[in-house]
């Protein structure tokens, strides 16, 4: 494809072509695609995320083994002025600890006294997870005005699987990549948890039970479940596609776990419009990689877009072309988990890059590539009653594989170094009005920038996942925010495996606003009522959207009839 400098309006010129909005309009459609199918995944893993999570919070309590070794109580009944309680074993005692230790300080003890604070003391550390973890006491001290106590730890001594010793270069890897180096190591339950949350990413439904080891204070973890599923498969359909221009869009997707033996999955999608013009095409698709080991996880993600499509202009017709292309690489770590939830940080790298044409010329400023870098955190957990996925993050623009810079003469005026704030966050409360069940769900989201952003570094709002209401229609801003409620009825169907039917009624709003010098914020507003169905083989939805409050438009806006029906195995 030739490329030419002087961008879209000398190509239009030559061409003849009506207006700028026309030519645009293709460009604009694989945008809002590829953010619909990013927003898409993303709602997916954060459902997964909560789903870990509440498993976790409801099953593995019950599992409270009781320490190894029980401590006699002193038979004496002598007391001592205790003036300094020594703690052997612990290097670093936390403060909770040094807290405990310092009330019983400068206190006449005798054997209750001791007691309790050996009770005290060994509910701490079961309380942060070391559930075989006990406190004993140094005999021969106390006439000098000192307690002596030691923490004996416990260990894991071995892991094994369904009962019996580790067969197979394969179950190996899956319990390395779960705890790596487990063998020795203090047993703690959130260890446990963070273990059997690797286990279930790749594909497993295991649990680990904590069986007492053949040496005082050992213990050995069985991890019990069957294989995992090593392939998933599905097929769908959804009316993401313009109704002028053929609303259908056909898609396939497979995945596959345990790729590697580390818990790791890849999973793939395609997707191809069926446009009532046999002229026009376009395709989409995206591969997903997450492998994780012990603390740390590393996903990837590339999506991609390519269409042809025609386009009307004064003299006839003319062939349009391009395709867009996402590449997400992202390195996180699980900084802290208990049985409310977790909290992890995270760095991240994105490459985007777009190319655009007309009659086989490319234009200059529509193909791009743009790089960025981000950090920041996540938390998943319990909040009110309900559970919380939150993300907040800081990225910039970098000019990295290829990424426009300041020098680019296309882009003056725009700010390819650009700061950028993101946050989002999703709130699931169920609960009851009498007898019946209801499930209230609200979901936000925020871009701050004190930049003029190109396009794709823009904040875009206007699809079931931000503002519904609209279609065919996005709003884009270098800052703005969202606010998505959702009142579901949740109904239970024993048909194929169960399905799980609910009734919706939605009512969301949003604001976008540019940088530049006079911009004012745009307010949208947006309404849904519809239905939603999951269950063991397919997740389908009907959603009818119309539009509450909006900038004004030189066309009239659509209503939003959503649905899409996906049928997996």
């Amino acid at each position: 494809m030739k490329q030419t400098k002087t961008g879209w309006l000398a190509v239009a010129t030559a061409l003849g072509i009506a207006t700028s909005s026309a030519i645009a309009t293709p460009a604009r459609d694989t945008r809002q695609d590829m953010d619909h199918l990013e927003r898409q995944r993303q709602q997916e893993q954060i459902q997964k995320e909560i789903e870990r999570e509440r498993a976790f919070s409801e099953q593995h309590r019950a599992v409270t083994p009781a320490p190894d070794a029980k401590e006699q109580p002193l038979q004496n009944k002598a007391t001592f002025l205790v003036s300094h309680i020594q703690l052997l074993g612990d290097d670093s005692p936390s403060a909770e600890a040094k807290a405990i230790l310092a009330a019983y300080e400068g206190k006449t003890m005798g054997a209750a006294e001791i007691m309790a604070v050996v009770r005290d003391l060994t509910n701490h550390y079961i309380e942060r997870g070391y559930v075989t973890t006990v406190v004993t006491v140094h005999p021969g001290t106390l006439k000098s005005g000192t307690l002596t106590l030691e923490v004996k730890w416990g260990t894991i001594k071995d892991m094994t699987r369904n009962g019996k010793p580790v067969d197979g270069i394969r179950d190996t890897l899956r319990l390395f990549g779960a705890m790596p180096f487990a063998e020795g190591a203090r047993l703690n339950l959130q260890d446990i948890d963070q273990a059997v949350d690797n286990l279930v990413r790749g594909g497993g439904n295991d649990k680990i039970r904590i069986v007492p080891g053949d040496e005082v204070g050992s213990s050995v973890l069985d991890v019990t479940g069957e294989d995992p599923k090593l392939l998933n498969f599905g097929i769908g359909v959804n009316n993401s596609g313009r109704e002028v221009e053929g609303w259908n869009q056909y898609s396939t997707n497979f995945g596959i776990n345990n790729v590697l033996g580390l818990n790791d999955s890849i999973s793939a999608y395609y997707a191809q419009q069926d446009f009532k013009d046999s002229a026009n095409s376009q395709r989409i698709g995206s591969v997903n990689y997450s492998l994780p080991i012990g603390y740390w996880t590393f996903d990837a993600s590339w999506y991609g877009s390519q269409y042809e499509k025609m386009i009307d202009g004064y003299f006839g017709r003319y062939a349009s072309d391009g395709t867009s292309q996402r590449l997400n690489l992202k390195l996180s770590r699980v900084l802290h988990r208990d049985a409310q939830g977790k909290t992890s940080g995270y760095m991240k790298f994105a490459n985007r890059s777009n190319t655009n044409g007309i009659e086989g010329t490319q234009t200059s400023i529509n193909s791009k590539r743009y790089s960025e870098v981000g950090a920041g955190v996540t938390h998943v957990g319990t909040l009110a009653n309900g559970w919380l996925y939150a993300d907040l993050g800081v990225n910039f623009g970098v000019p990295w594989m290829g990424g426009a810079w300041r020098s680019d003469p296309d882009l003056a005026g725009f700010d390819t170094d650009f700061t950028k704030f993101n946050g989002m966050a999703t709130w699931t409360r169920p609960f009851k009005v009498g007898n019946v069940d209801f499930v209230y769900d609200v979901g936000t989201g925020f871009q701050y920038s004190p930049n003029t952003l190109v396009t794709d570094a823009r904040l875009s709002i206007g699809d079931e996942y931000t503002v519904r209401g609209f279609k065919d229609t996005a709003f884009y801003g270098d800052s703005g925010a969202y606010l998505s409620n959702t009142l579901r009825l949740p109904l239970r169907a024993n048909v194929l495996g169960g399905i799980e039917v609910a009734p919706f009624v939605g009512y969301d709003g949003g604001v976008v606003k540019n940088y530049a010098p006079g911009s004012k914020p745009e307010y949208v507003m947006g309404a849904a009522v519809g239905f939603r169905f999951s269950g063991k083989y397919l997740t389908s939805s009907l959603s009818y959207g119309w539009p509450i409050a909006s900038p004004a438009q030189s066309q009239t806006l659509a209503r939003a009839l959503n649905y899409r029906l996906d049928l997996r195995y």
